[in-house]
């Protein structure tokens, strides 16, 4: 079996780091791309592309630090930080390179890049931000994967979980829409007696059995910055679909079961650290105590607004 290098193009809060967490943590369930999977399953070693331009000289072989990253393993994660011309050169003929391209709502991307601004404002790094992935930029991918037979590229949507794999279409169908004013759904009585801060400003939320998306809406107008909204049924995670796309919230989508599987855990500047508040609705108290081990408080609704 020929050992396989993946790496993973993103731009900045493109989504990247989650899928290697995920990976690490062998959450299969928040991987729908067969060949992260069967790293999973078999075992796969990891390198830090700037790691390796950091210990060897820039005339120095990548190759020979591949090989001993991957001397008990058939698979490795890496970045681009290398450079794709220079792991073709070097690594072509001997291993079987696969480039995983991150695509996001501009949206989510932005949204995702203000949460970790303001958990480290004084990082001058933080204002790199890289392309979105545009459509001109996809399509400069599928050039560059066409014109070399020993690569291949494959465009992964990280707008929600599970991480799945699109065609070139969707990939390029996946950008800013028009935006409209958000309004809360919510009656305003029902809104203020919900046990729930008035201002959510700035905080991660998981949220967990929001049926119709009210719940998900209304934290999002208390000023939440970035929510994961766990649900289990299509017609659930279409609806909430719509409604994020109509207003462009500030939400990623996870299709699960969080009693039997673990939750997505959040990071920020590559940091694993926990969401601000869980927030179970509409019964779902069999899944207080995993959203416990990922989140810093909890809050139970007997009644979903």
């Amino acid at each position: 079996m020929q050992k396989t290098i993946i790496t993973l193009s993103s731009p900045m809060c493109g989504g990247k780091t989650a899928i290697a967490l995920a990976m690490r943590h062998r959450q299969r369930h928040l991987l729908a791309v067969p060949i992260l999977c069967e790293a999973v399953d078999a075992g796969f070693a990891e390198v830090d592309g700037e790691t390796i331009l950091a210990l060897d000289p820039p005339e120095t072989a990548v190759l020979p630090a591949i090989r001993r990253a991957m001397c008990k393993h058939d698979y490795l994660l890496s970045d681009t930080a290398i450079g794709l011309a220079r792991l073709l050169a070097e690594c072509g003929g001997s291993y079987r390179l696969v480039d995983l391209f991150t695509v996001t709502h501009g949206w989510l991307i932005e949204a995702r890049r203000r949460l970790r601004y303001s958990r480290y404002p004084d990082d001058p790094t933080q204002y790199n931000l890289g392309p979105f992935p545009t459509p001109g930029l996809i399509r400069e991918t599928i050039v560059a994967d066409e014109a070399e037979p020993a690569f291949r590229t494959y465009f992964v949507d990280t707008s929600d979980w599970p991480v799945h794999m699109v065609g070139v279409t969707e990939a390029e169908a996946i950008k800013e829409v028009r935006r409209t004013r958000w309004k809360p759904r919510c009656r305003a009585a029902e809104a203020n007696e919900l046990p729930l801060p008035k201002t959510l400003g700035g905080r991660t939320i998981l949220l967990v059995g929001d049926t119709e998306g009210e719940l998900c809406c209304e934290v999002v107008g208390r000023g939440a910055a970035y929510v994961v909204s766990v649900v289990q049924d299509d017609a659930e995670r279409n609806l909430l679909r719509r409604r994020r796309a109509d207003c462009q919230l500030p939400v990623s989508i996870c299709s699960m079961d969080p009693v039997r599987q673990s939750l997505p855990i959040l990071n920020v500047h590559g940091f694993e650290i926990k969401y601000d508040l869980g927030i179970v609705a509409n019964g779902r108290i069999a899944v207080l105590e995993r959203l416990r081990r990922v989140c810093r408080s909890v809050v139970f609704l007997e009644v979903c607004p």
